[in-house]
């Protein structure tokens, strides 16, 4: 094995082991400890980026944003959770370039029109979901946030086709798992909680950001 191989092999189990660590204290419901293992993970996987792909900063930065949202999501505020959120959309739109950006395709503009169309959809969808449950900033940022998921998912799908790369895959999956594991943010925090609502938002949390990062470190890391 090279440097490289077990640079991923020995932080993928350290992600693994703490992140197993946050989802036992998230199913015990074990609040205070939750929070503080709760962003470790994502800090792990920074360093396994900047380990493995020092020469491609604008990925660890993307994920440097997602452990900001994880940090600003832990306050109950709603200008904390606010802020988190829009700390997590840069890291989706910096994905998003860089997915392209890596396999040498540039995004194509008829993406933008079925995007627009989409933040519009769910925007009315949001207002019959959640009625008065939600405030209307929050309901326009999240129809925007929930619009550029579904692009990247849609994006990873069509670069699937175009390039036969199948690693894409991991980052196709990467995305449906962060929209289910939103999804249940977005139920918990403006509907209902239900048990162990936190459980499964961590549990798809951690794997989705795991398995998108996955895809770049096997592609422009591990040959």
């Amino acid at each position: 094995m090279n440097r490289e191989q077990i640079s991923l092999l020995v932080l993928s189990i350290f992600y693994i082991l703490v992140s197993l660590i946050s989802l036992y204290f998230c199913f015990i419901n074990h609040h205070k400890i939750r929070k503080i293992f709760k962003a470790i993970p994502t800090l792990i996987l920074i360093i396994l980026l900047i380990i493995l792909l020092y020469k491609h900063p604008l990925i660890y930065l993307a994920l440097i944003f997602g452990l900001l949202g994880d940090l600003f999501l832990l306050s109950f505020n709603k200008k904390m959770f606010l802020i988190g959120g829009i700390c997590f959309l840069i890291e989706h739109i910096l994905n998003l370039h860089i997915v392209f950006l890596i396999n040498n395709t540039s995004f194509p503009l008829y993406l933008l029109m079925i995007y627009f169309p989409l933040i519009i959809l769910i925007f009315v969808g949001g207002i019959l979901i959640f009625k008065k449950s939600i405030k209307p900033y929050f309901l326009i940022f999240g129809s925007i946030y929930a619009s550029t998921l579904l692009l990247n998912f849609i994006s990873g799908i069509i670069l699937t086709s175009f390039t036969h790369n199948y690693l894409l895959l991991l980052y196709v999956f990467g995305y449906f798992i962060f929209m289910v594991s939103d999804s249940f943010v977005a139920y918990k925090r403006f509907i209902k909680p239900f048990n162990k609502v936190q459980f499964l938002i961590m549990s798809t949390y951690y794997l989705a950001q795991y398995l998108l990062y996955l895809y770049f470190i096997l592609v422009l890391a591990i040959k």
